[in-house]
């Protein structure tokens, strides 16, 4: 999802003195020292310091901007109603009286009858086409928003928090780490690297909008958008984000992933056709 980024005026960034690009909600402070320190040292791997900081604030950011979007049942509650009244507003046009007072009232404001006659009868049909287009793309938009709405009234993935996670799992595979959960790790004693990051950069995120100079229903809505109900829900977003770790293969740009590679066989065990 494309973002428009909020005017504020530039910052300099904890890693260095270039200003931040895209600039971050006006109110919300860079990241200190320490906290990029410890976003570094979790990933226990040398990466680029700006990088690593322009990547995590733009991510929270993007987080304050996202919290201000209304729940996916708020929305396609929205745009059924916005449906709903345009496809009224059209029927009520169309039917008397209204249909034969708005064309008397054309005609008066018009200097030639028949012209003035055709080009009420030519606006009004695309006034029509336009707002029954606009229907449909309420109607559509409304049934994706549905597709995120959990029965049972079960709390959704707020898409902050995905978008959140997907900016961490872009990192880690540009810099060729695998996005690798406790499930897979090969000592279940210590968590992989990047699980450890991913807590670390929630936590930070979280002390970012918490200790910021910005609204505090806007802190409210940010900070409830980056809790997660358990850390196995945490993990199950994950996996369903980065897709299938044996699919990933490295490359110039870092990793990337390919489904249709033909995973590496075990010692001692064909692989199965």
């Amino acid at each position: 999802m494309s973002l428009r980024n909020d005017q504020s005026t530039p910052e300099k960034s904890a890693a260095g003195a270039e200003n931040i690009w895209p600039p971050r909600v006006a109110g919300l402070r860079p990241l200190t020292k320490q906290e990029l320190g410890e976003l570094v040292t979790a990933l226990e791997k040398p990466v680029d310091p700006k990088r690593l900081e322009n990547r995590v604030s733009t991510a929270i950011s993007n987080v304050v901007k996202l919290s201000r979007l209304p729940s996916p049942a708020q929305a396609r509650s929205r745009l059924k109603r916005i449906a709903g009244g345009g496809r009224k507003w059209i029927d009520q046009v169309d039917s008397d009286p209204i249909k034969t007072l708005l064309t008397q009232r054309a005609l008066q404001e018009g200097k030639v009858f028949l012209a003035a006659l055709a080009e009420h009868i030519t606006k009004k049909q695309q006034l029509k086409v336009t707002m029954t287009r606009i229907c449909k793309l309420a109607d559509s938009a409304a049934a994706d928003f549905g597709r995120f709405i959990k029965r049972g009234g079960q709390r959704p993935t707020p898409p902050a928090l995905i978008n959140f996670l997907e900016d961490m799992i872009g990192f880690a595979k540009s810099n060729g780490i695998r996005p690798s959960t406790p499930q897979r790790a090969m000592d279940s004693r210590k968590p992989p690297v990047f699980f450890v990051f991913v807590k670390k950069a929630l936590s930070t995120a979280s002390d970012v909008v918490r200790s910021s100079d910005t609204p505090d229903a806007q802190k409210r809505r940010a900070l409830q958008s980056l809790r997660y109900a358990s850390e196995d829900a945490l993990i199950r977003i994950i996996e369903r984000k980065r897709g299938l770790i044996r699919d990933y293969r490295e490359s110039a740009s870092g990793l990337v992933e390919d489904p249709g590679r033909q995973p590496r066989p075990r010692r001692g065990r064909p692989i199965r056709p």
